[in-house]
């Protein structure tokens, strides 16, 4: 009996000193440490404080930037596939633009010719209506003194009749009778002003439709003129792009929450424990600003604690991966 109890004791804390071993070997952690900082022009060390340092774990990491990359050959494809469009579609415009500048010098020398047209043609008609205005206001204003005699050296047999007859009726009509008659002149007076105030809106109507065609050929011709500048650096920001990769800094930006995060104290330093089984990607990333201009660094470096715990990890302006691509950095 004794013997049975003491097997299965056994048995139980094998299993358990088992489970314990390897409970042990999966938590075990490796300390990482290092520094962050920059050497400015005198070779004096900067420590770079509060930086964040991600820790992703290193197949995620791999998986993350061939996508990046991935993705920017995709778009490469698209980005050709637009321009070649767009170079069309440019080429479209530019031979438009002639044709409707063309258009356009035709269309003013047909204003101009039509405007000078319409004029003449109105001030036909408004001629016979204004003189006989200007000759109603005469004859009121010399309604007691009687018609103006004919003007000039010579009148014409015309206007010397016109002046005999005026006169008659002025001699012909009483005091009162000359009253009606002003009024009567007033009257026709107001019709006239209202014949000529209608000619003349049609005179402008006429002349506004022609100005009207002007105009919107002229804002066409703008539109299409603002297409092409849009054209034209929509073209050369795809040129000056398409044979570039993003930089490292420009992709990390986009990562995920890491696994484990630290963050650099006054003096650049940082530290962080991790698990010694698991392979990590480091990625850290600074914009600093000098003399104005803003600069950016970043690091992307393979970690495993089993191998580098020993080590200090020194990221630095020698090491950084500004401005470098995504494609040179993955070859």
């Amino acid at each position: 009996m004794q013997m049975k109890f003491f097997k299965k004791a056994w048995r139980q804390g094998l299993a358990s000193v088992v489970v314990l071993s390897l409970f042990s070997a999966c938590s075990s952690q490796e300390e990482i440490s290092g520094q962050i900082f920059v050497v400015d022009e005198d070779g004096t060390s900067q420590p770079l404080a509060l930086v964040d340092v991600k820790f992703f774990p290193r197949e995620d990491a791999d998986k993350f930037l061939a996508r990046q990359y991935r993705e920017w050959q995709e778009e490469q494809v698209k980005q050709a596939a637009r321009l070649e469009e767009m170079n069309s579609d440019l080429s479209f415009q530019r031979v438009m633009i002639r044709e409707l500048n063309n258009d356009l010098q035709g269309l003013e020398r047909r204003l101009n010719e039509q405007r000078e047209r319409i004029r003449e043609k109105y001030r036909e008609e408004m001629g016979p209506l204004r003189r006989s205005l200007e000759r109603n206001q005469g004859l009121i204003e010399n309604m007691d003194s009687g018609p103006v005699r004919p003007s000039g050296p010579v009148p014409s047999a015309r206007e010397w009749e016109r002046f005999q007859e005026d006169l008659e009726r002025w001699q012909e009509k009483s005091r009162s009778e000359r009253a009606e008659w002003r009024r009567e002149l007033l009257a026709a007076n107001e019709d006239l002003e209202n014949q000529i105030e209608e000619f003349e809106g049609k005179r402008d109507a006429e002349i506004g439709e022609w100005q009207g065609r002007l105009d919107k050929a002229q804002e066409n011709l703008e539109e299409r003129r603002q297409l092409v500048a849009e054209y034209e650096k929509e073209i050369q920001r795809i040129e000056d792009s398409k044979d570039s990769p993003p930089t490292i800094s420009q992709v990390i930006r986009r990562m995920g929450e890491p696994a484990f995060q630290t963050q650099s104290d006054a003096n650049g330093n940082f530290s962080l424990a991790l698990p010694s089984r698991q392979r990590f990607a480091l990625v850290a990333r600074v914009r600093r600003n000098i003399r104005g201009t803003d600069h950016d660094h970043a690091w992307v470096f393979w970690i495993d604690p089993r191998e580098q715990a020993d080590q200090r990890i020194l990221l630095s302006d020698r090491n950084s991966l500004h401005g470098q691509s995504l494609g040179e950095w993955k070859d």
